[in-house]
């Protein structure tokens, strides 16, 4: 009898799922009569444009879902904030390595069932999830599951709330908003990161939040809340983070962190939660030979491609990732306990069972205890949960899952002991410095990397230490898959790259890591010193490079704790640039600066970074200073009005950058005699020896003087036994002669060895000596005392003083039209010419599943800004006509090989011409061979 109800309720879930699919394809005509996995491009473009058209139709959270992407370590992947990590169809679903395009999931989310009592006294189980594939839908395709809570998002934002982007933070001024901080003290803290240790608190290298519910779960006839009708589901709210920390010892680890809160009015006596979702090991058409595992000790589900099986992404087997999911957090039962993993199946992609739809279905396989038998070398989808617990209303639980990459068990089941580490340590594991907001400028020739300073004031909450060390910069040429040689531990495994360039502090801190990893220690620099920008020559124009700064800290030998180094960020840290030749008659921008007024002899240096940033244009250096605050400057846009600077202090040479400049401000230290600008000026015939220091209990004025020896009496000394003198003593600086006090030792009148003069100012009438003079006789010479002309010249460093003010002029660049004709025709050209089968110019091709060689090109370079370039056959027949169009910073313009008709061209040699107008003309061949 109970297997023919089975038998009968299996029947009855089919009945239904081809009912609601039928229902769909009167909503949607266009819906394939094939499981979506197998949908054509075509197929699912058009789904995804009815699916958005229907969900905004609806009073639903629909237009509140937002895409993400977390790359904060060695996995890349999409995730939205209604649940979902990867996506059909959408790369990058849980790519590793990141930007691979080896992609090992089709999508997974949160599933949460429940058992309620509905308005007819039945029992019944209600399942909330939100996946795209077998989701549970009404038959207008409305989604009966999670959506996103709009006041924890940035209406305004792509994506949802990111730890490293404020922008995408909510910027509601209330008590619910989590992000809103109630004690700000100005716009700065006004808002801060809701991190899992307190607000303000960001513990992994990157974050991301999101709040969702699921309201619109209205399929059963049951009401959470009794005063409101319209939200439904189970009323079920989840609080939702993930965390990837960029240490080498958790890159291949993403934190999946869900709080469950009841925040409906009705007691939820038995619950489940959980994971749903379909792996896809091998890529996404080798998905049909995946084996799957659980191990219930480690709390863990695990997936893998077939053992010595082939895959998409053409590497050996022994290269291809194992995936896993593991329970780090459960719910708790009725003694405190945490139930770990308590069910796991895995049935097979588009069968009930691999159909979330079936709330009746989820709910048998999630039940506690469930085990089910695994077929293997199946395109196996997983269900995982853990239950039953119980939620009053207002109650929270919390389940934590780790998403796990591996290159073979042994490094899956590593790194799981990794992330439980992590989790026992509440999250609070060491971190990376903060990554640097990296420019990129192309050059001729050239690449010029730029970096601001923000990794260097990186706080280590873990530690509470600064700990930043210094930077690496690494290259790649293939969209960052590898960046440079590899590096291998002991065992073989690959595990980092060798950096183009390093540099790290001057400090104590150099050389190798006493501690190794599997037979690997960390350099750590040699004290070569910060810097800010980088200039890579080795480079070919019109080839696309990818760079990438990474700060690193100094890790902590007494904890056995290694260094740690931060991600790369595409966009961040990580950039891609196309060095370019300039256009003929090219003229680089220009920046200079002038001392407009004042008298401190600080050192102000800026330089043109970017001169595709710099236009005609002032800027105004305005200077507070004085007694009691730290000096700064800050630096005005004359044209704007704009403060582009503001109070910057570090003026010990730290970088200022802005619109296209770099700056380096070096103030004085203090008022200090510069021996090496005092002494005899040139042509001064007096070989005495000059010993020029500060008085005994002098003053330091920040003024140049000079004493001036004449054949005369020039004035006369004062304070200790005045007399007539023949020299006279000027503060230069201010075109004023001074009092002077003479020790005139041995007392004949003169200056001679042995004496001394001391300048003297009054303050509050009070004569006060300066610097002194002191004359001794010259070494192994014979002596020649001062001489009517000679001068001595005393130099003093001044700081900055709020009289001192500066201006910078900027000159864009320019091309110079006589020049440009000349090189025009001197210089025009195509490369690669022959055009052979392969070339470097022919990028890898972008999207991240297509393989082969990549666009066929030719570039046409050192072109004026605009012209007509015409490419014929030898017979004369025009076979393509391009119009080439660009600024000053590229001379290059690209040919596909393909005529105008857009079919391929054939081998041989082809004329091009080059209309330039005032430029002039220029005519040259091509060959292409086979």
């Amino acid at each position: 009898m109970k297997l023919s109800i089975k038998i009968f309720n299996m029947f009855s879930y089919v009945l239904i799922y081809l009912i609601l699919t039928c229902l769909n394809i009167q909503s949607f005509a266009q819906t394939p009569p094939k499981k979506m996995k197998y949908w054509t491009q075509e197929e699912w473009d058009k789904w995804e444009k009815w699916n958005h058209r229907v969900q905004l139709l609806k009073s639903t959270g629909a237009a509140d879902r937002r895409e993400g992407v977390m790359d904060g370590n060695k996995i890349r992947t999409v995730f939205y904030n209604y649940g979902s990590v990867g996506r059909p169809n959408t790369e990058p679903s849980i790519e590793w390595p990141k930007e691979s395009g080896h992609g090992y999931a089709y999508e997974f989310g949160p599933i949460i069932g429940a058992l309620v009592v509905d308005i007819h006294g039945d029992t019944i189980p209600i399942i909330s999830e939100a996946l795209i594939d077998g989701g549970d839908r009404s038959p207008s395709g409305k989604v009966w599951g999670w959506q996103p809570l709009p006041q924890y998002l940035n209406t305004n934002s792509p994506t949802p709330a990111m730890s490293n982007n404020p922008d995408s933070w909510p910027l509601t001024v209330s008590t619910t908003n989590p992000f809103f901080n109630p004690d700000f003290t100005s716009d700065l803290d006004k808002f801060l990161w809701p991190g899992i240790d307190g607000l303000g608190k960001i513990s992994a290298d990157l974050e991301a939040f999101w709040v969702m519910d699921d309201r619109d779960n209205d399929e059963f006839e049951y009401y959470p809340f009794i005063n409101d009708s319209s939200r439904r589901g189970l009323g079920i709210q989840l609080n939702c983070r993930l965390m990837q920390f960029s240490a080498s010892l958790a890159e291949d680890i993403i934190f999946y962190i869900i709080e469950i809160e009841n925040v409906s009015d009705k007691r939820l006596d038995k619950v489940v939660a959980g994971m749903f979702g379909d792996p896809h090991i091998g890529g996404p058409g080798d998905f049909s030979d995946d084996y799957a595992g659980f191990d219930k000790d480690y709390n863990m589900v695990y997936s893998y491609d077939k053992p010595g099986s082939s895959n998409d992404y053409g590497i050996p087997y022994e290269e291809l990732g194992w995936l896993g999911f593991k329970f780090l957090e459960s719910p708790k039962d009725s003694l405190g306990n945490q139930l770990g993993l308590t069910s796991m199946a895995a049935p097979i992609y588009g069968t009930a069972g691999g159909t979330p739809a079936f709330d009746d279905v989820m709910w048998d396989l999630l039940k506690p205890g469930t085990f089910t038998d695994i077929a293997q070398e199946k395109d196996n989808v997983f269900l995982f949960g853990s239950g039953y617990f119980s939620l009053d209303p207002g109650e929270k639980v919390r389940f934590s899952i780790a998403i796990i990459m591996g290159k073979g068990r042994d490094d899956l089941y590593s790194n799981a002991d990794i992330a439980q580490e992590i989790y026992d340590l509440n999250y609070k594991f060491t971190k990376a410095p903060d990554p640097p907001i990296v420019t990129a400028v192309p050059g001729d020739g050239e690449v010029t990397l730029y970096w601001d300073t923000s990794s260097e004031q990186s706080f280590d909450e873990f530690f509470q230490a600064y700990d930043f060390q210094g930077y690496k910069i690494y290259k790649s040429t293939d969209k960052g898959q590898t960046w440079g040689p590899i590096i291998t531990d002991a065992f073989g495994k690959e595990i980092g790259f060798k950096p183009l360039a390093q540099f790290d502090k001057i400090d104590d801190v150099s050389g190798l890591f006493p501690y190794d990893k599997d037979g690997v220690k960390f350099y750590l620099g040699n004290n070569s010193g910060l810097v800010h920008t980088f200039t890579d020559k080795n480079v070919i124009n019109g080839v696309t490079y990818y760079y990438a700064v990474t700060a690193y800290d100094s890790g902590y030998p007494s904890k056995g704790v290694l260094p740690v180094e931060s991600g790369k960020f595409p966009g961040q840290n990580m950039v891609s640039v196309m060095p370019t030749p300039r256009v003929p008659g090219f003229e680089n921008a220009q920046v200079n600066v002038n001392h407009i007024e004042g008298i401190s002899t600080a050192t102000l240096k800026f330089n043109v970074l970017d001169p595709q940033k710099i236009v005609n244009n002032t800027y105004d250096i305005i200077v507070n200073a004085g007694e009691n605050i730290t000096t700064s400057v800050s630096i005005i846009n004359a044209a704007t009005g704009d403060t582009v600077i503001n109070n910057f202090s570090q003026l010990n040479g730290q970088p200022i950058l802005f619109d296209g400049l770099i700056g380096f401000i070096y103030d004085e230290p203090g008022i200090f005699i510069v021996d090496s600008l005092s002494g005899w000026l040139e042509n001064s015939k007096s070989n005495l020896s000059l010993d020029i220091s500060l008085y005994s209990g002098g003053v330091r004025i920040p003024k140049d003087m000079e004493v001036r020896f004449f054949s005369y009496v020039a004035d006369t000394s004062v304070l200790v036994s005045p007399k007539p003198i023949n020299f006279q003593v000027w503060n230069v600086t201010d075109n004023e002669q001074m009092e002077v006090i003479f020790f005139d030792r041995n007392g004949n009148d003169i200056v001679d060895i042995g004496d001394r003069l001391v300048p003297i100012i009054y303050v509050n009438d009070r004569p006060k000596g300066v610097w002194q003079v002191a004359f001794n006789a010259p070494a192994g010479q014979d002596t020649i005392l001062p001489q009517p002309g000679d001068i001595i010249k005393i130099f003093v460093s001044k700081p900055f003083t709020n009289d001192d003010s500066y201006q910078l002029q900027t000159l864009a660049s320019t091309v110079n039209k006589e020049k440009a004709k000349k090189d025009f025709l001197q210089n025009v050209a195509v490369i690669p010419n022959p055009y052979i089968v392969t070339s470097s110019f022919e990028v890898a091709p972008p999207t991240v599943f297509s393989a082969g060689r990549g666009e066929r090109r030719v570039y046409f370079t050192n072109l004026p800004p605009k012209c007509t370039i015409r490419i014929y056959t030898l017979n004369g027949e025009l076979i393509r006509e391009i119009h080439h169009e660009s600024t000053l910073y590229n001379s290059m313009e690209p040919w596909d090989l393909l005529s105008e008709e857009g079919l391929e061209i054939s081998y041989g040699i082809y004329i091009y011409h080059v209309d330039a107008g005032e430029y002039g003309k220029k005519i040259g061949k091509l060959a292409i061979i086979k």
